[in-house]
């Protein structure tokens, strides 16, 4: 991707899931590797070791391509699945320039075929504006594409911070309805605070309740789901990192919080995260030149109510898995 200070939706989150992610992999034993060779070309795999009374082990590899112009991407997993990415500048001038970026994702068993392409034209206007539109979610086995997406972005720089504001839409031709929409403000400070918050509107067609015995006609109403997401991202000094996610769901007034820290020791990362699902990870992370060693502990607090008698009894009990990681990059 072209470099710009607006927001890409298909990755606005990608550092604070990295964040929140990070050193806290759950897998038996996760073996992943990556390294650079050609200059321009990157080889990565994954492989994940699931041991017990049913052991399996699938793997997962990709090859990228990048230049000047963009990127090209493969990857491959074991249950057949394929995804090919296509990042491509096409065209500069003056303070406009235009590029395309193209996902398939396809996968062929023996009772159907299913091919997900997204697609998108983008055009930037400096680097504090973009608009993007394109198709989504076409599976191109089954008939014509039947999602039509747009987004922009905008990048403001101010005395409070530098801001980026977007704007998603989904549209389903079929249903002639507006399915989705999003609404997006990023915030990056000189106080090493970052930040942004989402608004999401999903919109759907259900069968109405009839008012009435006498009505026999089917009648369809929208129905609008909205959730509101905020993160937080704080770097305390150079070994401490602070982080702060909030889910709220409008409709059935849930909410969820995740807390998570990251804290370099000598050699070793230390990493925690606290969910209000009763769920606390801990990781801990080693890097040698360029291997890198990680091991992770999950523990949840379960809880079950039982009918003893006339009164009801809440038993809790801890719940623990464990994880290691073994990672090799030559970039």
């Amino acid at each position: 991707m072209s470099k710009t200070n607006t927001a890409y939706f298909e990755n606005y989150d990608k550092e604070y899931d990295d964040f929140f992610k990070q050193g806290l992999n759950f897998d038996d034993f996760l073996l992943k590797t990556k390294f650079k060779f050609n200059k321009n070309y990157t080889f990565s795999s994954k492989s994940k070791f699931k041991l017990g009374e049913k052991s399996s082990l699938s793997h997962e590899y990709g090859v990228k391509h990048s230049c000047s112009r963009g990127s090209v991407e493969f990857k491959h997993k074991e249950s057949g699945e394929e995804t090919l990415e296509v990042d491509q500048r096409l065209a500069d001038k003056d303070d406009f320039s235009v590029s395309t970026l193209s996902k398939v994702v396809y996968s062929k068993s023996e009772k159907n075929c299913v091919c997900n392409v997204n697609s998108m034209l983008r055009i930037h206007h400096k680097n504090n504006a973009l608009f993007s539109f394109g198709l989504e979610n076409w599976n191109p086995c089954s008939g014509r594409p039947n999602e039509v997406s747009s987004y922009g972005s905008y990048f403001l720089n101010h005395d409070l911070g530098r801001f980026t504001f977007n704007a998603f839409t989904n549209f389903r031709v079929s249903e002639h309805l507006l399915t989705n929409f999003k609404f997006l403000v990023r915030r990056e400070g000189n106080d090493n605070l970052n930040g942004y918050l989402l608004v999401n509107v999903d919109r759907s067609l259900v069968d109405a309740t009839p008012q009435n015995s006498s009505d026999t006609e089917t009648k369809q109403v929208v129905k609008n789901s909205a959730s509101v997401l905020l993160k937080a991202l704080k770097t305390v000094d150079s070994t401490t990192k602070l982080g702060a996610a909030l889910n709220y769901d409008v409709d059935t007034k849930q909410t969820n919080a995740v807390l998570a820290s990251s804290h370099n020791l000598e050699g070793v990362r230390v990493n925690a995260r606290l969910g209000s699902d009763r769920t606390l990870d801990l990781g801990l992370t080693s890097v040698n030149n360029d291997l890198t060693l990680n091991f992770s502990a999950h523990t949840e607090l379960k809880s079950s109510t039982e009918k003893v008698g006339e009164t009801d009894v809440t038993k809790f009990w801890p719940h623990f898995k464990f994880g290691l990681t073994a990672e090799y990059q030559r970039l």
